[in-house]
């Protein structure tokens, strides 16, 4: 069911040509791959069928003729060198500037910030400092018109920015829930806490280039599915001690039963 759910996600990433969602999201899937091989081949070691090999061997090569026979490659390579181009020219590449220029923004009101909902009406004052990302586009006359940001495309910038320091501690209060779910997972599944830690890792390094944050579906989908997963793996592990603890007290009572019949 996990692997399922990962190949429709990375497969509707790769097919949305998002770039940094491919990177990261392939990422994940490697994550995902190397966990899942490690734990099954410690269950082969002690004598697991090679069934559920087969099963996800067969679904990979099936996946993987599904996005090669859908994907548009020619737009692929053409994002591919496009992204070639802004790694060469990381420090003029609009999203850094705009970075930059949110930064500035957050400087001047540090504590509270400005406001949530703000960034919009107050970003063109420090926008106007960089003229690539103040200028729409250029024609014989000159610049023409004004580039219009919503978002700063750094998430992590932006709730500085708006929320200040007072407000991004409270944002980062709810974050550092879900990172301590993850630690309390780990004690459940190994696998499942680390796979769950490292997304929420790439997660959180995707929202300093995009602002994925920014979307209320998004954010309803995010803390909805992880605390859901928390959940699930919680009542998982209370069913699984008092499964224990019924075989404990089922031994006790053997043993009590035994002792009385001797």
């Amino acid at each position: 069911l996990c692997f399922l759910f990962i190949f429709l996600l990375f497969g509707s990433i790769w097919l949305a040509l998002s770039r940094g969602g491919i990177i990261l999201s392939s990422a994940l899937a490697l994550a995902f791959c190397l966990l899942a091989f490690g734990h099954h081949i410690r269950d082969i070691i002690k004598g697991e069928s090679l069934i559920l090999s087969a099963i996800f061997l067969g679904l990979f090569i099936i996946g993987s003729i599904f996005l090669v026979q859908f994907s548009d490659w020619n737009t692929i390579n053409k994002r591919v060198e496009h992204f070639e181009h802004i790694v060469t020219n990381i420090d003029s590449y609009n999203r850094t500037l705009s970075t930059k220029a949110s930064w500035n923004m957050a400087q001047d009101r540090l504590t509270y910030g400005w406001g949530a909902g703000s960034f919009r009406y107050v970003f063109p004052i420090y926008q106007k400092e960089y003229d690539s990302i103040w200028n729409n586009y250029y024609t014989k006359d000159g610049w023409v018109g004004r580039r219009i940001y919503h978002y700063a495309h750094n998430d992590w910038v932006q709730f500085l920015a708006e929320y200040g320091i007072f407000g991004s501690f409270i944002i980062g209060a709810h974050f550092l829930s879900l990172i301590i779910g993850a630690y309390k997972m780990v004690h459940f599944s190994r696998l499942a806490g680390c796979l769950f830690m490292i997304g929420l890792i790439l997660i959180f390094v995707h929202n300093f280039v995009d602002f994925i944050f920014s979307s209320p579906s998004y954010w309803a989908a995010f803390w909805g599915g992880l605390f859901l997963v928390c959940k699930l793996f919680e009542i998982e592990n209370n069913r699984n001690n008092l499964s224990l603890e019924s075989k404990k007290l089922r031994d006790k009572t053997t043993n009590y039963m035994n002792r009385l019949e001797i």
